[in-house]
């Protein structure tokens, strides 16, 4: 048994061990609870080993934690194999998923070494437990929030992903965004190690208590939020999910068949959804088939909001338009490009250094970004439209909310990632943006999952993914305020600002403390 304890209280197997239960909420979401006890290994090992060794040595500590914390969720690249419908045979499909899967891991991992080298440097300086965590803390929300920034943003891992089934815990992201339940997560684990590595008795007993206080904290007002609605008008939404992979959508007429059969069946619904590109066709140079789909609306009475190709100050972009029987609403854009898939982020750089990405995108060029939110008008209330990858960027639908809609329309395309964890992992950063914004949201997918979120996060259906059919259920608009919305993402500033005056300020005390010596 000493073996066996010496073993797992080694720094590079608490590491993996941390890495392991951070990750696993996130793929297997009944684990939830995992995710409030995840960094507790992380913290042990740098209260042990902060200031020890060089500074290599807590780099490296770092990357190894964020590596295997993102191979362990990124594992659904696999779900992308093959790339046929990229043109690539069965061996270049390999090369490219693994490189995606080890390098996207390695690239955000090593964002890890700011929280580890961060620490090693300031317990030299500082030697004071409590602000050494909190630096902890802080460096590990500056490399969640580094990989929204720059072309190749793709901020997909968030340490609280894996509560959105359980809404009464996510609810303070009203207040701060998705980053306060982040930091409320990483300041219980945190308490809690402080608590279980101190000798003081009841010291011990005090940090215990304060994380389960700012535990129960969180549920009470989680609990009170979900239950304090304040909605306006219903409105009955039929999604239409054609399960149409992506070999098959660009080829021939069959989604386009899929789709306007499916409609044809829904019962009567104040609005159609279609997802995201369900029309391949660039709807306003084909104005044949932009008449078809007028003409559809006009047998169901009801109008439908697609995804389609636009075209945008002369170049095409992927787009949602809303139509009925004789007319065309203002049409929104997409205005986050998936990078490598839409665009080529650095191109004259990235292209020269590898040549293979260029053949990753299917299309010709890159599309056009849009510039605004482009809210919808309608008899029930405003409409904002968010496309598919944009709903990891929590400040795209923040501002769609401030400039008036009271309804999220989100549609996407998943079908890269077929039945994998990834189509629920997508689905949970939809769920805390309705938290965020307190906002309905209406989640169409081409192949899944096609949801209904209310203004709290719950999930009021679902249509899973490789599954044909319709989702219609009913939502209602809203013009609540949060104070996420009217503030933003204040809370990473806040805390940066606060550890530079708690360092001040400690500095200056000791320089007092010096010259009165």
């Amino acid at each position: 048994m000493e073996r066996v304890r010496r073993f797992f209280c080694r720094p590079l197997v608490l590491l993996f061990c941390s890495a392991l239960l951070a990750a696993l909420p996130l793929t297997v979401p009944s684990l939830f609870m995992l995710s409030w006890f995840a960094f507790v290994p992380f913290f042990f090992v740098l209260l042990r080993k902060a200031g020890q060794g060089n500074w290599l040595r807590a780099l490296g500590r770092g990357v190894y934690f964020g590596f295997f914390y993102h191979v362990f969720v990124y594992f659904w690249f696999f779900w992308l194999y093959p790339l046929d419908f990229a043109g690539l045979d069965d061996t270049a499909s390999l090369g490219v998923v693994l490189l995606a899967w080890l390098g996207i891991s390695l690239l955000h991992g090593a964002l890890y070494a700011i929280p580890t080298l961060f620490c090693h440097l300031e317990e030299k300086r500082f030697k004071f437990r409590p602000f050494l965590l909190f630096t902890a803390i802080l460096g590990i929300l500056l490399a969640e929030w580094i990989p929204t920034l720059s072309q190749l943003a793709f901020p997909w891992i968030r340490i609280s992903l894996g509560l959105y089934k359980v809404p009464c815990m996510i609810q303070l992201a009203s207040v701060f965004g998705i980053f306060g339940v982040d930091f409320l997560l990483l300041a219980f684990s945190a308490l809690l190690t402080l608590g279980v590595t101190n000798t003081d008795g009841k010291k011990k007993l005090a940090l215990c208590l304060s994380a389960l206080l700012l535990f129960f904290a969180n549920l009470g007002f989680g609990l009170i939020r979900v239950n304090l609605t304040s909605e306006g008008d219903p409105v009955r939404i039929s999604a239409i999910q054609g399960n149409v992979l992506s070999g098959e959508k660009w080829s021939g007429t069959t989604a386009l068949e899929t789709y306007t059969d499916l409609t044809r069946q829904v019962p009567a619904s104040d609005l159609v959804l279609w997802p995201e590109s369900a029309v391949t066709s660039n709807l306003a140079t084909d104005s044949w088939l932009l008449e078809e789909y007028q003409a559809l609306s006009d047998e169901l009475d009801t109008p439908i909001m697609m995804g389609c190709f636009w075209k945008l100050n002369g170049a095409t972009s992927n787009s949602v338009v809303l139509l009925d029987s004789d007319s065309v609403s203002d049409v929104y854009s997409k205005r986050h490009l998936v990078p490598f898939g839409e665009r080529m982020p650095y191109r004259s750089a990235l292209s020269k250094l590898f040549p293979a990405l260029e053949e990753i995108n299917m299309l010709s060029s890159d599309l056009a970004q849009g510039t605004d939110t482009a809210i919808i008008e309608t008899d029930q209330g405003r409409i904002g439209s968010i496309i598919c990858f944009e709903s990891l960027f929590p400040s795209l639908t923040r501002q769609t909310v401030k400039d008036g809609a009271e309804l999220v329309v989100l549609v996407t395309n998943d079908s890269w990632y077929e039945d994998s964890p990834a189509v629920w992992q997508h689905l949970a950063h939809a769920v805390f943006r309705s938290v965020e914004n307190s906002r309905c949201t209406a989640r169409c997918a081409n192949s899944g999952v096609s949801a209904f979120i209310d203004s709290r996060g719950r999930l009021q259906s679902v249509l899973g993914p490789l599954k044909k059919g319709v989702l219609t259920d009913t939502v209602r608009f809203s013009n609540e305020t949060t104070l996420y919305t009217s503030w933003g993402d204040v809370l990473l500033p806040c805390l940066v600002t606060l550890w530079f005056v708690f360092a001040g300020v400690t500095v200056f005390r000791e320089r007092r403390k010096s010259r009165a010596r």
